[in-house]
């Protein structure tokens, strides 16, 4: 498998830990009937529960972005060291980001998240140099 479809791939199976991890959390802090029910009316979901929330919205943000700058790069034959770089940096950025926040470690939090940003913008620099 070519490794930019590979981090496709992973970013993909990266959205479903998250989303795993809000159902569990979902689990351990409300009501069965809540949970398995319409959820017309809020509840109290709890310090977790809204962490893993949070996190999935966070990566729902980037994610996009991602794909968009490797698809770009791939489909134009632009795609280098730079922009596969710069993948594998979003996507450990990504992968670390999450226990960290759940965590609730607050600059480490924040490094990450920018480590895993400038991924992106390695990715877009790549892409504006080309092959290489």
């Amino acid at each position: 498998m070519e490794p930019a479809i590979l981090q496709l791939v992973l970013a993909a199976a990266l959205l479903l830990v998250h989303v795993a991890a809000i159902v569990v959390a979902t689990r351990a802090s409300v009501e069965r009937e809540w949970a398995v029910g319409p959820r017309d009316e809020p509840t109290n979901v709890g310090r977790m529960l809204g962490r893993f929330r949070r996190i999935l919205a966070n990566y729902l943000e980037t994610l996009p972005a991602f794909a968009l700058v490797l698809l770009a790069a791939e489909l134009s034959g632009r795609g280098n060291d730079w922009t596969l770089f710069g993948g594998w940096l979003w996507l450990v950025g990504r992968v670390v980001y999450l226990p960290v926040y759940a965590a609730g470690i607050p600059w480490v939090r924040t490094i990450v998240w920018i480590v895993a940003t400038l991924g992106i913008v390695v990715m877009l620099a790549g892409l504006a140099l080309g092959p290489g």
